[in-house]
């Protein structure tokens, strides 16, 4: 049996054995998730079967955790900030993300841990 089913620009043939879907219709497409064969009045062929394609597993990596600054890193890090509060106040624009980015590069600690001592230790200007 041959089933032609068209749409726009997309043409799918489907091959069954005589006898597929008899009952319902003739055969629509294969599912090819369960491998079984869709009649055209929506109930799967009680009696053939098609190909049934695995999925392949989506692999989803592991985030690796950022490493926590050493207690001399922290110091540090809470003493330029205490430091910059001076300027920050006359200059806030951008102020906090360039002292983010020189401290991180300066003391090869992670922008977040930076970031976080940072954006504590300085809050927003209204």
């Amino acid at each position: 049996m041959l089933s032609l089913a068209s749409s726009a620009a997309l043409l799918v043939i489907t091959y069954a054995e005589s006898g597929c879907c008899s009952w319902h219709g003739g055969v629509s497409y294969c599912d090819t998730s369960v491998g079984r064969y869709v009649c055209n009045d929506g109930t799967y062929s009680p009696s053939c079967g098609c190909a049934r394609i695995t999925p392949k597993p989506i692999y989803i990596p592991t985030p690796t955790p950022t490493p926590k600054p050493s207690i001399s890193q922290t110091n540090l890090i809470k003493g330029e900030v205490n430091n910059a509060k001076t300027e920050y106040y006359k200059n806030p624009h951008w102020f906090r993300e360039k002292l983010i980015e020189k401290l991180a590069g300066s003391l090869k600690a992670s922008i977040s841990s930076v970031a976080f001592y940072v954006y504590t230790m300085l809050p927003d200007i209204k």
